[in-house]
């Protein structure tokens, strides 16, 4: 990141591109945090002690000039720049903590991202995480629409709460997996390893604590949990798609749809039921709809890049 856009946010002039690519560079870690707050310091110190601008022309000579300004009287002002310095980075911070930030997987696609806390999120196809440039306050808060596994970093302080239409999530620092679609009425939570409690948002009351292994999904508006009793596995994380949890053909082609990227269109709804096994994304829609009609009575064909299934 270059100086001129870091002195142009901390000037307020900054554009909205500008403040984007500030906070999506903030998040690969603290070697950009450092570099931010380092930036910080020499512009307050610049503000405070540098020359006037007819000693230089020359922005670079100016800045190096005023730096060394800054450097030869912190001795003796050492308890100014720091009082300064520190309000001025606890007013960025929380601007910066006020401000939301959003990544969407396309149909196809997944991604991994890492939050500033040190939290790795891996995102489903066709999913959407919001989360704040910095996480600031008592508590770590996301939203997500769609697929996610959360491996969330450990702070007891502060709990990592992941939001979505349905549920408030809470964990200090755990592994699990969410999934949550609203235009489906969709939502399972599975724990890999420690504890979440998942709280239903249509009726405060109705809380679950989870332990590994279990899985809360909503029925009837109320939270059900039921534990599994082999170790969980996640197909999506290992490019499979499951058909065990699909609940209707209709649902199945969705579903496909968002894995593999494409646009189905369904005229017939054949029953799928006791339908299990899982199929490879990489070997393709067209593999995955010709084993698929060995138990299940459909066609397909495929028409300006349509498939239509018949």
């Amino acid at each position: 990141m270059t100086q001129e856009i870091l002195f142009r946010y901390f000037r307020g002039q900054a554009s909205a591109e500008e403040q984007r690519q500030i906070g999506a560079w903030l998040l690969t870690g603290a070697d950009a945090q450092k570099e931010f707050e380092e930036a910080q310091f020499l512009f307050e110190g610049i503000t405070l002690y540098g020359p006037s601008r007819s000693e230089s022309r020359n922005p670079i000579v100016r800045k190096i000039i005023r730096f060394a300004r800054v450097a030869s009287a912190i001795a003796a002002a050492v308890a100014v720049i720091a009082g300064t310095a520190f309000l001025v980075e606890h007013k960025t911070l929380d601007k910066l903590s006020g401000e939301m930030m959003a990544f969407s997987t396309q149909p196809g696609q997944k991604a991994d991202i890492t939050l500033t806390d040190g939290t790795v999120v891996s995102l489903n196809a066709d999913s959407r995480l919001e989360y704040p440039v910095l996480f600031r306050g008592k508590e770590r808060r996301v939203k997500l629409e769609g697929e996610a596994l959360f491996r969330v970093k450990h702070d007891v302080s502060h709990p990592f709460i992941v939001s979505n239409y349905a549920t408030d999530i809470a964990v200090l620092g755990t592994t699990f997996e969410v999934r949550a679609r609203e235009e489906e009425h969709l939502f399972s939570t599975t724990l890999v390893e420690g504890s979440v409690r998942v709280q239903n948002l249509a009726n405060l009351s109705d809380v679950q604590l989870m332990r590994p292994n279990d899985v809360v999904t909503l029925s009837g508006g109320r939270l059900i949990r039921t534990t599994l009793k082999r170790p969980v596995t996640l197909p999506w994380m290992e490019g499979l798609v499951s058909l065990d949890e699909a609940r209707d053909f209709q649902g199945l082609m969705s579903q496909f749809e968002r894995v593999y990227g494409v646009h189905i269109i369904t005229r017939v709804n054949p029953s799928i039921e006791g339908l299990s096994g899982e199929l490879r994304v990489a070997e393709g829609i067209e593999h995955a709809l010709k084993v698929l009609q060995h138990v299940v009575d459909f066609k397909y064909e495929i028409y300006e890049g349509n498939i239509i299934i018949k």
